[in-house]
């Protein structure tokens, strides 16, 4: 017999095709935002009703049930996007030895690669800004070609989110945050193939697994090799009260220093990197606050947003340095400040924190993970972004409140269960 949380997982999957459907485009404009937040408002309180009658148990999904409603989603579209035309385009470039940092998709050099869907990436004149593991990965899919690629990429993630879903239950992650959860993952990892998802897990292997230095380096490392926002959990290692050798220190100095080796592949057309630094603005928190209600012009917005996450960045690290040395929680409140004061918050950055929120298990942090659908808002009525902006961020705040909670009993029990589940 299938339990709730098995059927809740194959009905999402069914909503989210058919809407899939419902408002299919290549882009770059789309409609039908208000109908994708309206389900999964609708599907969460239909999930809060059923874990107040106890309907929602413990336990794992069942494989079959996982993978059928998986499949279900092969059957869909990315819901609103059209990303994955140019992950899995720069992945080709990036793996038959061409440079996707110097040569956008419109450039001369490129136009002798055949792939199909080309024409519908966008913003065309702009070079990659993904690291070269994440092109790697897009690059899987990318030889194969648009639709075998997307079909290969949705199944590697939804093994990914399988595996997490299982390590989640290892630690008894509350039923109902399981199930809030499940539309986000099928449409921005599964269906959208966002490859935050294949970053995250590296941080969650680094902080779920116990393991020599070097291994804990490594794993930081390949994080931020797929996305930048890995580096983040640096501090981890240099903080613990454990003594380091020199071989530590070597190791440490190497993973340092390959950063800046990104940005080597950088040098000459930085036209993807600089206008997502200095132009790109979505569904941003503190920015709007300055922007909408302080009046301040976006360059200067940017640049206080930058100083105010610096100044909340060193709180957080002065905290976990000398009063509370709690490794979930330190990372957990740094992801939360990224997304909050960023000018850009995409829906499915939001893994950063809620994959934590999940592990804590924090309320408010699933929560704002699950009200990232609010960045859709604009598809279909763009007046309506100030909404969405308010509505994206609203548990941040709250968030922060919970985290005083958290950082004792709740936490310190998370940490003695992973010890014991990595003696086994």
């Amino acid at each position: 017999m299938p339990r709730v949380s098995d059927l809740l997982w194959v009905l999402s999957s069914f909503v989210l095709t058919a809407l899939s459907h419902i408002f299919f485009s290549h882009g770059p404009d789309f409609t039908g935002g208000a109908y994708y937040i309206a389900f999964v408002m609708t599907y969460s309180l239909a999930v809060f009703i059923l874990d107040k009658f106890k309907l929602l148990k413990d336990g794992e999904i069942k494989s079959i049930y996982f993978f059928l409603g998986s499949l279900i989603l092969f059957a869909g579209y990315p819901l609103f996007e059209n990303d994955h035309f140019r992950y899995l385009w720069e992945g080709k470039v990036f793996l038959q030895g061409l440079n996707p940092y110097l040569n956008a998709p419109n450039s001369p050099l490129l136009s002798h690669l055949v792939f199909e869907g080309k024409e519908f990436i966008g913003f065309k004149s702009l070079t990659s800004i993904y690291p070269p593991l994440g092109l790697l990965w897009m690059g899987l899919g990318g030889l194969i070609g648009s639709k075998g690629g997307l079909f290969l990429l949705m199944g590697l993630n939804a093994l990914l989110v399988y595996f997490l879903f299982t390590r989640l239950l290892q630690w008894k992650v509350r039923p109902l945050h399981l199930a809030l959860v499940f539309p986000y993952f099928q449409k921005e990892f599964i269906q959208s193939i966002h490859i935050d998802l294949l970053a995250f897990m590296f941080i969650f292997l680094f902080l779920t697994v116990r393991q020599s230095r070097a291994k804990m380096l490594l794993l930081i490392a390949m994080s931020y090799w797929v996305k930048i926002l890995g580096i983040l959990a640096l501090p981890i290692v240099f903080f613990r009260d454990e003594k380091k050798g020199p071989l530590f220190w070597i190791s440490a100095a190497l993973v340092v220093l390959s950063l800046p080796l990104v940005f080597y592949f950088y040098i000459g057309d930085m036209t993807g990197p600089s206008a997502f630094g200095s132009k790109w603005v979505w569904m941003p928190g503190f920015y709007t606050i300055l922007t909408r209600v302080m009046g301040v012009a976006g360059s200067s917005a940017r640049a206080f947003s930058l100083m105010a996450f610096v100044v909340y960045l060193l709180f957080v690290l002065f905290h976990f340095r000398f009063k509370n040395k709690n490794e979930l929680n330190f990372l957990y409140l740094v992801f939360l400040g990224v997304m909050f004061f960023s000018p850009v918050y995409n829906a499915w950055y939001a893994i950063w924190f809620l994959g934590l929120a999940l592990l804590l298990r924090s309320n408010f942090g699933v929560l704002y993970g699950v009200f990232s659908c609010w960045g859709y808002i604009a598809w279909g009525n763009s007046s309506l972004i100030p909404l969405g902006e308010i509505m994206a961020h609203f548990f941040f705040p709250f968030c922060l409140w919970e985290v005083s909670f958290l950082s004792s009993r709740s936490a310190r029990s998370i940490e003695q269960k992973i010890s014991k589940i990595s003696l086994q």
